[in-house]
């Protein structure tokens, strides 16, 4: 999970503390700028890092009133998740490089509004990703090359549009090219990398890739 070059990037942590992958805060650097989405802020704590700012409503964890941090506390009756929220806010900060963990798991509902959260980053032309303890998400609408990860796991593509047209699959076991993905027929489930990385495209529509750890 490499820094992209040029980018500020923020990494946010989310609620879900159970699916805040570890390896994440091997990868903090010092130019990071740490986003806390309520109940993830004694997690970051506990873990040796100060956030630079906390967001929630904090129906989930109590009002952090031991940092010095910048706090934005929103109204528990809200349109925005305080993931959501958190992520405008670095956006509206010139963030174009966003990690967001811990924040699948537990409920589907926030696990399938964070990858609404990701769709939304995409829109916004922002190089971003989930990156949980179990799971790597991305969603792509041109190009996208994943190396092969360090543990064993499955490579599955979803079509969130009504189709994806123009499929490039390079790299995998089962390879793609120029097809087609329907959001009704999961047929790019479980796949698997073949070389040492795998490069795809899309040329109208959009993909969610799940690069997820086999048990």
């Amino acid at each position: 999970m490499g820094k992209a070059v040029n980018k500020k990037r923020a990494i946010i942590f989310g609620g879900s503390l159970s699916e805040i992958n570890p390896n994440i805060f091997k990868a903090i650097t010092k130019n990071d700028f740490l986003v806390c989405a309520d109940a993830g802020y004694k997690f970051v704590v506990n873990n040796g890092f100060k956030p630079h700012l906390i967001v929630g409503d904090f129906d989930s964890a109590n009002y952090p009133d031991d940092t010095d941090c910048e706090i934005i506390k929103l109204p528990i009756h809200k349109d925005d998740t305080d993931l959501h929220f958190a992520v405008k806010t670095v956006l509206e900060r010139g963030y174009k490089s966003i990690i967001l963990t811990g924040v699948t798991g537990g409920r589907l509902d926030h696990t399938l509004a964070s990858i609404s959260t990701l769709e939304f980053l995409n829109q916004n032309s922002c190089e971003a990703c989930i990156w949980d303890k179990n799971s790597i998400l991305y969603v792509v609408s041109s190009e996208l090359t994943i190396k092969k990860p360090e543990f064993d796991c499955y490579l599955s593509v979803f079509a969130i549009t009504p189709k994806a047209k123009g499929v490039f699959i390079k790299g995998a076991e089962y390879p793609l090219e120029n097809g087609e993905i329907i959001n009704s027929f999961p047929i790019g489930v479980s796949n698997e990398f073949k070389d040492d990385e795998i490069t795809l495209n899309v040329k109208e529509g959009l993909l969610l890739v799940a690069i997820v750890k086999k048990n």
